[in-house]
């Protein structure tokens, strides 16, 4: 459907849902959040429009070159063990340091972390000198 969308939800999995018959889950589209990366202007904007007429919360990225990425180990931590396994195995992504950061200064987690690619572990609160080395 273009210019809108039907309904209050969309099907998926993840986010914050509630299961319905058949197993199938429903995510309420407020709370996605979408990484929006083009280097097209014109239709970036397009998309960004189509998204948030779809209630998502949407960021957007022009510059398609990525130097570092700094990602916030989260709960379930499963899911940045997730990312950290397909940035390894994407070759357009692989070489891009992934430094993550958390609340949690938990040894188990840092070493699982550096283990699956993470190119440090900050625990926060961030120190200035540490961004400055990033």
């Amino acid at each position: 459907m273009v210019g809108g969308c039907e309904g209050d939800r969309v099907g998926g999995s993840g986010g914050t849902g509630v299961a319905v018959g058949g197993g199938q889950q429903f995510v309420d589209r407020s709370k996605v959040r979408i990484l929006l990366c083009d280097g097209a202007a014109t239709s970036s904007r397009e998309v960004l429009r189509l998204l948030g007429n779809c209630s998502y919360q949407v960021v957007l990225v022009l510059v398609l070159v990525i130097d570092i990425i700094l990602a916030e180990v989260d709960l379930p931590v499963t899911k940045c063990f997730k990312m950290l396994k397909y940035i390894a195995r994407n070759k357009d992504l692989r070489h891009i340091p992934i430094i993550m950061m958390s609340n949690r200064d938990e040894v188990s987690v840092l070493v699982k972390c550096l283990r699956l690619g993470a190119a440090e572990y900050l625990v926060k609160p961030l120190r200035t000198n540490e961004l400055l080395n990033l």
